[in-house]
Formats: structure tokens, sequence, C-alpha cells
């Protein structure tokens, strides 16, 4: 009887690995430079995540900043109809 190794089912294969390499990315909040690496590009492919990072690691964790109140033209009105 043969059982499936999770870690088996998440690290690339040779062939898989070989078409992926690490990225650089700048980061949308601090300017700096992360690298996406081939682990993680991997990770995307079979978790169907289309987009790559947009941020490091380190701002990922911080809390994000408050967003401002964005008025629109309905705001405190009531709705037509």
């Amino acid at each position: 009887m043969t059982t499936n190794n999770y870690a088996e089912t998440v690290t690339p294969s040779s062939s898989a690995a070989s078409e992926f390499e690490d990225t650089n990315i700048l980061c949308i909040d601090c300017a700096q430079e992360f690298v996406w690496t081939v682990g993680e590009r991997y990770f995307s492919k079979i978790s169907n995540f289309k987009i790559p990072p947009k941020r490091c690691k380190e701002c990922k964790g911080q809390e994000p900043p408050p967003r401002s109140h964005r008025a629109c033209s309905n705001h405190g009105k009531a709705a037509a109809g």
C-alpha cells in the first residue's frame, strides 16, 4: 500500500521546478525588492493563483493603513425609485 506524503504533493518535481525561476518584485507599499521564490511560484500555480504577490512578507504582516471615508453621490440620501 502506498501513502501520499503531503510534502511530495507541494514540492515541485525537477521538471516542474525547471519552468519556474526566482523573480524579483518591488513591494507596492515600501518599494523594497523581494524575491518570489520557485516554491512560492509553484504553490501559486497549483493553487490557481493568477496574480503574483504585490507586497513583501514584512508589509503583508502589518495592519493595513486606515481607509479614508470616500464620499459618494448617494451618501445620506434616500434611494430614488
